[in-house]
């Protein structure tokens, strides 16, 4: 928790403290002898039973794993759970001494935290706070933290402070009552001169961490884990620490370094040097993020009826930018309605030459958007000619590499070489080991086998299953002693995402046939490398916030069917045991719409104990998703879903509560479910507690925190926290309005996918609302959330093309686009459609139909706005063979055609602010 409290004069306190602060170590320790040269001491301290504050779940807890893990690596430990102010006093003091002339001094605080006139304080068991006016009474300033560590003049001094346990969520946040009704504040200040010295914090300056829903705090953990890992100096340690608290909580806590050191530190050194492998430089190892991007790059085709926007999206280019966006355009609509003018288009432009610099920043996105899918280098090169520093220079590099590059990476979990040099010495062997997948099993040609082992894995644990069927796990007491065994295998350390990882063995009776086949028989040393990272279906399906997953995972999205799929069947087959690749197929059959399927896979994964998958049949019995709708069926996935732990699950119940699904709404217990996810970091809820404070539905109406929980979801990556931010500056709320800042965050929004991104954006160039009125660049942004499959989008340029508004005025085309969006009933969109349908010329609605019915082969003649018999004849064909009745309105009878056309997309996702009123409230995050 941390609290601001008023100011009042504390200068003359603070120098107090500092020279009683000096007394302390010469009374209550005036015989110590210090710390022997090359000694670590660590002091650790853990508040949770706290007696007038809020208890904390997790900081003796923390305080208890951090110190057994410093014992491990050396250091003399000393554990205080609970202090209060005089013990903690005591403690530093007594600390200060023992690690005199210590290499390393070093002091862990984990509790509760406060923030006062920008100086730092932690708070003891028995802090109050009604003494906060004064603060030096009731809690430890952190100098004084500082100072005992320097007063022991170590070689190197380390301070980790996870002090700012509470969480940027009501109710906790800014309660009445505290110091005289100050609020509280987001984190801890940064400190100064601390030279000498490395300060960790939990969370970034002025942020928030969690107290952690498990056993430890997601900062105890992540320490933990990184410290386990030998030959990380201590700097890139925290880098590590930081990777994995970001991925545990969705980006919403990030830990922050203050270090002034002068040499390098480790922690945990590697006791003896290893000789890396030279790497060839032209060929730097992936990242788990630089492999997804790569696998994800694929030329998809078109969807059927996406040609118009697309000729929509040309047409907002300015001249000089139509020859490579019309050549990008005919390698995707090779037979598309707009070919003949788009090829003259091109024709006529293609010599035109376009210097560096002279492009237009705002068009960029744009044709990116066509080039970026036609899968052709030349066309990427020439997108970075004209953009050389722009926004999508490393996907274009990637995607012209990945492209350019034949080469297809084998995937063999047996170790088989047919074809090695006569009679080696040595050889080379390597094992595909995918996360998540329990123990990968050498293939051994010849059982049983002696071997020897003489060196072990540094990122995982080796396995051999002796003669009796027995397993040992292999340690350093193991290297060099013959041993005989019928299996070997091999399996990641917890946190390892991705490692080359090297040991050595040799066979000590035989190498015929151990690991590769050897010509004749002799003692073979072999070098393994164990490639440990992710299979592609957790790339490429993986779900964000899956507590059983192993990558931070993909939001609904970022799937792309075409590659998901048949990844995700590969793992399903390879590892059928496995119930999370059968999940995280069913999450890339449902982005391929193929509902059937993948309910059946949502069932299989949640019988053998994938808990997302219950959240995932929930949404499947809610929506209709291949099976018919049971809203208490889908409650009752949920329910459980969110009783075992899954986020998706406990903020799908608060969206329950919150519509009145069950009958009338219910504000409260839609508050503590979101609560739940959100405590977890599941950036949905923090967009629907931040709608709530926004709006004051259910709670009072508090724009501050608004803001802090949709900037948390933005800072976690989330496309709807991107939008939500957009709207905050868009309108001034709780910051000063800035429509720049406004149209950034709408177009991180627009870009990442978010469907009402572009709507706001095109409502911003409309008018009265800061920038300059741009009406092609609003229809242009209408066609991106048509496309992204807001049925507002195609109601919008209905409007524009019925008014010339932005574009040339089209009755035809408002038509076409009015009946698209009355595909989608029941939602205010589609409602106003029909009414702008109905206003349209009569010539123009039935050409429009004629036109259609034309394109699926219905004999009208030529469409001329005439209803006649051919046409009434085609339309009752089409309505017979679609299933529907004999009658039907204009608007009905072209809506279906334009759906037989353009399939809709199953559902739109609004996880937080929306335009009142237009877009349904459906959540499809499966």
């Amino acid at each position: 928790m941390v609290l601001m409290v008023e100011k009042i004069p504390h200068g003359v306190v603070r120098y107090f403290t500092a020279a009683l602060a000096l007394l302390l170590l010469v009374l209550l320790c005036p015989g110590s002898a210090g710390a022997a040269a090359g000694e670590r001491h660590a002091l650790i301290i853990g508040n949770s039973a706290y007696e007038t504050l809020r208890p904390l779940r997790n900081p003796s807890s923390d305080a208890r794993l951090t110190g057994d893990a410093l014992r491990d690596l050396d250091f003399h430990v000393e554990i205080l759970i609970d202090a209060d102010k005089a013990t903690m006093e005591q403690a530093l003091a007594a600390h200060s001494e023992r690690a005199r002339d210590a290499e390393i001094s070093l002091v862990y605080f984990a509790g509760h935290g406060v923030q006062f006139e920008g100086v730092n304080y932690l708070l003891t068991t028995d802090s109050a706070l009604a003494a906060m006016g004064d603060p030096e009474s009731t809690a430890i300033d952190v100098s004084r933290v500082v100072q005992a560590v320097q007063a022991s003049d170590p070689t190197v001094g380390v301070i980790i402070l996870d002090a700012c346990r509470d969480n940027p969520l009501p109710p906790e946040i800014a309660p009445a009552g505290y110091a005289g009704g100050t609020a509280l504040t987001s984190g801890l200040a940064r400190l100064d001169g601390v030279s000498g010295l490395l300060i960790a914090y939990a969370t970034a300056p002025g942020q928030i961490a969690y107290d952690g829903s498990g056993a430890n705090s997601p900062f105890a953990a992540a320490l933990v884990q990184s410290l386990e890992q030998p030959g990380l100096e201590i700097g890139l340690m925290f880098r590590d620490v930081r990777r994995r608290v970001m991925e545990m909580t969705a980006g919403a806590q990030i830990p922050w370094v203050e270090e002034a050191l002068v040499s390098p530190l480790y922690l945990n050194p590697i006791e003896e040097p290893v000789v890396a492998e030279a790497e060839d430089p032209a060929a730097p190892a992936e990242t788990v993020e630089e492999r997804r991007d790569r696998i994800q790059i694929a030329t998809t085709p078109p969807a059927p009826g996406q040609e118009e926007l697309d000729w929509l999206l040309l047409a907002a280019l300015d001249e000089e930018r139509r020859p490579l966006g019309a050549e990008a355009y005919l390698k995707i609509h090779p037979q598309g309605a707009h070919r003949a003018a788009v090829e003259e288009m091109a024709r006529t432009t293609r010599g035109l030459v376009i210097a560096e610099g002279e492009a237009r920043p705002e068009d960029e996105y744009k044709l990116w958007t066509l080039v970026s899918r036609t899968g052709d280098p030349a066309l990427l090169e020439r997108f970075l000619a004209l953009y050389p520093e722009g926004d999508f220079v490393e996907d274009a590099r990637l995607r012209i590499a990945t492209l350019t590059d034949t080469a297809q990476a084998t995937q063999d979990a047996a170790i088989d070489d047919p074809a090695p040099p006569r009679n080696p010495v040595t050889q080379e062997a390597a094992l595909d080991v995918f996360l998540g997948t329990g123990m990968t099993t050498f293939s051994l040609r010849q059982r049983p086998t002696t071997v020897t082992f003489t060196s072990l894995p540094q990122n995982g644990v080796l396995t051999v299953t002796n003669m009796d069927g027995t397993e040992t796990a292999l340690t350093p007491d193991a290297l060099g002693e013959p041993v005989t065994i019928t299996a070997l295998a091999y399996r990641p350390a917890q946190g390892v995402l991705e490692a080359r990882d090297r040991f050595t063995l040799g066979a000590v009776e035989t190498g015929r046939g151990l690991l590769v086949q050897a010509a004749e028989p002799e003692t073979i040393s072999y070098t393994v490398e164990a490639r440990v990272r992710p299979h592609d279906c957790d790339l490429l399906a993986g779900a964000r916030f899956d507590p059983q997953g192993v990558v931070i995972g993909n939001y609904p999205n970022e799937i792309v069917p075409a590659l998901a799929v048949p990844a995700c069947e590969a793992a399903v087959a390879e590892f059928p045991e496995e119930p999370r690749f059968k999940f995280q197929l069913a999450r890339a059959l449902t982005a391929a719409e193929r509902h059937g399927e993948a309910l059946d896979l949502y069932i299989q994964a949640a019988e053998e104990g994938h808990v997302t998958a219950l959240y995932a049949l929930g949404a499947a019995y809610e929506f209709g998703l291949g099976v018919e709708r049971d809203i208490d069926a889908a409650v009752g996935f949920y329910r459980e879903g969110a009783e075992k732990g899954d986020l998706y699950a406990a903020n799908s119940m608060g969206r329950i509560f919150q519509n009145g699904v069950l009958g009338e709404p219910d504000m409260e217990a839609a508050l503590n479910w979101f609560l739940k996810a959100a405590r977890g970091g599941h950036t949905f809820s923090y967009n629907h507690l931040g709608t709530m404070y926004l709006e004051g539905n259910g709670v009072p109406v508090d724009h501050e925190k608004a803001y802090r929980l949709f900037d948390a979801s933005a800072n976690a990556g989330d496309i709807y926290g991107f939008n939500n931010m957009g709207l905050m500056y868009d309108n001034g709320y709780f910051v000063q309005q800035d429509p720049e800042a406004a149209r950034h965050w709408y177009e991180r929004a627009a870009r990442g996918g978010q469907p009402q991104a572009p709507i706001n954006l095109a409502l911003m160039y409309l008018g009265d609302h800061g920038l300059e009125p741009d009406e092609a660049e609003a229809a242009f942004w209408f066609g991106e959330a048509a496309r992204l499959g807001n049925p507002w989008g195609y109601a919008n340029l209905g409007w524009a093309h019925e008014n010339g508004r932005g574009v040339a005025a089209d009755p035809v085309k408002a038509a076409e686009f009015y009946a698209r969006a009355a595909g989608f009933p029941g939602t205010d969109a589609a409602a106003y459609a029909e009414r702008g349908f109905e206003g349209l010329p009569r010539a123009a609605t039935v050409r429009a139909l004629q036109e259609r019915l034309a394109a699926l082969d219905y004999e009208v003649g030529e469409p001329d706005g005439d209803w006649g018999p051919n046409t009434e004849q085609a339309a009752r064909a089409f309505l017979a063979d679609a299933g529907g009745q004999a009658e039907g309105t204009p608007v009905d009878i072209l809506s279906t055609l334009t759906l037989a056309l353009t399939p809709p997309e199953p559902c739109i996702a609004t996880r937080g602010l929306t335009i009142a009123g237009r877009t349904p409230e459906t959540d499809c995050a499966i």
